[in-house]
């Protein structure tokens, strides 16, 4: 799922792309989980830096499903990728919980900021770790992309006769190839590369991809 903050803030706003544990249902609930969680943290204003806001949902998704009790059966939670955007400054802060962000500067040079690697709430996990947040100075016209694991892990392709996933060159190859198009056209080819590397492979997982330029 993704989520923005809303228009009526003022100053930075807020963008943050999640995935949740299973599908159908089960994943569905936990998706409106995130969702209102995210609606308190940003209620009243979007002051929380990324690093603050995952904490607090990590707090949230752990307290929701009950899983701060001992005696709690639910183990689930969520990998994320957070970012505030001050566009009167042109700076964009993020910070990660297993999903990465990609950069293409106005030099055609590609970026990768990666996430922390522990992923939010679930019930056997240590106390979260301070997540550093990156502040990045872009210029306009820079492209940016967070993508799931449902698209880098999905096999496909042919090596030796043994599918393999789809993988980050791939995607990068196809962000810098496309990046001078339309945050649309660049969506569309990458939906095309994705689905005839995929072929008759079973698809692993749901597939989230968010391309945006400022």
């Amino acid at each position: 799922m993704y989520w923005v903050s809303s228009s009526q803030h003022q100053g930075p706003f807020v963008l943050a792309v999640v995935d949740c544990t299973g599908h159908g249902v089960p994943g569905a609930m936990l998706s409106l989980l995130v969702s209102n969680s995210l609606e308190r943290i940003f209620a009243k204003s979007t002051a929380d830096e990324p690093t603050t806001a995952l904490k607090s949902l990590d707090y949230f998704m752990r307290t929701g499903l009950n899983q701060d009790l001992n005696d709690s059966e639910s183990n689930d939670g969520c990998d994320a990728a957070m970012v505030r955007i001050h566009k009167d400054k042109n700076i964009l802060e993020y910070a990660g919980a297993k999903i990465d962000l990609f950069r293409v500067d106005s030099q055609s040079k590609l970026h990768r900021y990666k996430s922390n690697r522990i992923s939010l709430g679930y019930k056997d996990q240590d106390a979260m770790e301070i997540l550093p947040t990156n502040e990045i100075h872009y210029d306009a016209g820079d492209l940016f992309v967070i993508v799931t694991d449902g698209l880098t892990d999905q096999p496909g392709g042919n090596d030796h006769g043994q599918p393999v996933s789809f993988g980050y060159r791939r995607l990068a190859d196809i962000i810098l190839e496309h990046k001078e198009k339309d945050c649309q056209v660049i969506a569309a080819e990458l939906r095309s590369s994705f689905q005839n590397w995929q072929g008759s492979q079973a698809r692993r997982d749901d597939v989230t991809v968010v391309l945006f330029k400022l």
